[in-house]
């Protein structure tokens, strides 16, 4: 049917009749405000900064930070939280935030965030793919980690008396990961996961060292280690070695960097 098809009967809406959201900037970073306006409007509405979450089965939305109604010109401005997680993507799945208007006008944001790589101090959290834990006779010790794409991870095996002389392996990976429904009757949440990258590798032990060093290069395509609530991006290093009667010795480590725990949440 044509345009003129359609005179007399019903008008095709121009998207500029009802409300947009227009940002001053197309990204911004953790701890900075988000500025922008609300056009078309014609009374005060509350906007709201939303992270989308994009796994196998679905995405799910959370509300992180909203400005309470747009100014009488229709301007914004939301401050981003300061622990807000990064916009990143794998292969399966993405974290990505949109600003929406009361009325369902919305635009797309990058965020941008930073934070110093630490260790997962959960040991006790039930929805962990990979806890810490030390060997009975060796532990891993990170010492430097940049942990995204074109980043690196480096540290040591430190062993705890001597050994004779021999290899251990070196088990390091990116792994990503999705939240799947809750199927037991207590609740226990489970995991979905893949590898985006794996690197495994042997390292050899010197009778006279106590130390074995470790320094490996990520691929340039892995996204930021991030634990979000139904998504995450975990940089995981496992070793192990074989003792003299056939057992295996293991020490793990779950090195992160941005995660949901360090957010304060708005309810929405």
């Amino acid at each position: 049917m044509t345009v003129a098809g359609l005179s007399g009967r019903a008008k095709l809406a121009h998207p500029s009749d009802g409300p947009r959201v227009v940002l001053d900037a197309p990204d911004c970073a953790a701890g900075e405000t988000l500025t922008g306006r609300v056009a078309g409007v014609r009374a005060a509405e509350p906007v709201v900064l939303v992270r989308a979450e994009r796994r196998p089965r679905g995405e799910r939305g959370f509300v992180v930070a909203h400005a309470d109604a747009v100014g009488p010109d229709g301007a914004f401005a939301i401050p981003v939280p300061d622990g807000a997680l990064p916009t990143a993507a794998g292969s399966r799945c993405a974290l990505s935030y949109r600003v929406e208007s009361g009325r369902g006008a919305a635009a797309a944001v990058a965020i941008r965030s930073s934070a110093r790589p630490h260790l997962d101090a959960g040991d006790c959290r039930i929805d962990r793919l990979i806890p810490n834990w030390d060997a009975r006779r060796f532990r891993i010790e990170v010492s430097d980690a940049a942990l995204e794409g074109g980043g690196r991870i480096a540290g040591r095996v430190h062993r705890h008396g001597p050994w004779r002389a021999g290899t251990m392996t070196i088990d390091v990976s990116c792994r990503e990961s999705w939240r799947l429904p809750t199927r037991s009757a207590r609740g226990v949440p489970g995991w979905g996961s893949g590898w985006l990258w794996r690197h495994i590798e042997r390292l050899e032990v010197e009778p006279d060292a106590t130390w074995i060093p470790f320094d490996l290069a990520l691929p340039k395509t892995l996204p930021p280690a991030v634990e979000a609530r139904t998504i995450a991006w975990r940089y995981e290093i496992v070793v192990r070695r074989r003792t003299r009667n056939g057992l295996a010795e293991t020490a793990a480590r779950a090195v992160l960097l941005h995660e949901e725990a360090a957010l304060a949440w708005v309810e929405g």
